[in-house]
């Protein structure tokens, strides 16, 4: 699921709406709890995700397959849908990747920019994980409930990829050589990988199960997972304008590379 995919689906809920009516801590998650300002620069693909929060097995966190969604929804499960991508966490002093999970709060002003906005130079929509992608803002308030916090998120200048953060994305080039560095310091993260959801599907079918009142009836499971939906690769659109200079696109073609 890409930039691309998920701004899409973004923008069919809306319509559907309309028509209806400091740094983070921790080595792996960028984490916004307490508050603050924040500051990131997006890199590589985004993801949707399903989540699950569940109380009753001490608010674990399940990941939940595509083709249990629906089932899980119409049974009265909070499964959630949320966006995780990797991001640069420009006041961390230790250069790495973290994954941001969010959901539309957060990541709806960056797929409405997506959707909306044009590169002047290109034409095309500017990916916030590409080479050309913007720094973005994101102030969060914290009242004393927190289920109220508030977000503003709003994009700031276009921030080109140092030599260093290069370097970065290019560790993932040779895995064997980092392997024994901190996830974020290897290269971008494997959302895939984190987020696999087969490893919860027999804790899955035992809660649908026993939310229809048999533990042994597994008539109404769904499927198992056989085959996640891939990643689709960023698609640039087509146009009649004046492309980049030979050296500016080769340029982006190489980072794109180790992005995408």
């Amino acid at each position: 699921m890409s930039w691309k995919n998920i701004a899409e689906r973004a923008r069919e809920r809306s319509e559907k709406v309309q028509s209806s009516s400091k740094g983070g801590s921790g080595d792996l998650f960028m984490s916004t709890k307490g508050g603050g300002r924040f500051t990131v620069r997006f890199a590589g693909e985004a993801k949707e995700k399903n989540i699950l929060w569940w109380p009753q097995t001490g608010g674990k966190k399940f990941i939940v397959p595509d083709n249990y969604y629906h089932k899980m929804v119409e049974l009265g499960f909070p499964v959630r849908k949320q966006v995780i991508s990797n991001v640069i966490d420009r006041d961390d002093a230790k250069l790495r990747f973290k994954l941001l999970e969010k959901g539309p709060k957060v990541y709806g002003p960056v797929l409405t920019r997506y959707n909306e906005v044009l590169d002047k130079k290109t034409k095309k929509p500017i990916h916030p994980g590409g080479p050309n992608g913007e720094d973005w803002r994101i102030v969060v308030t914290v009242p004393a409930d927190p289920r109220n916090t508030d977000y503003t998120v709003s994009n700031l200048d276009r921030i080109p990829f140092t030599p260093e953060e290069i370097e970065l994305l290019k560790r993932k080039e040779d895995p064997e050589k980092y392997k024994d560095l901190p996830i974020g310091e290897r290269g971008l993260i494997d959302i895939d990988a984190i987020y696999n959801p087969e490893k919860y599907i027999e804790a899955l079918d035992k809660m649908i199960a026993e939310k229809q009142g048999n533990a042994n009836d597994s008539e109404n499971l769904p499927e198992s997972v056989s085959d996640m939906e891939s990643e689709v690769d960023f698609d640039e659109i087509p146009t009649g304008e004046p492309e980049p200079t030979d050296e500016e696109q080769n340029t982006d073609s190489d980072l794109e590379n180790l992005l995408f």
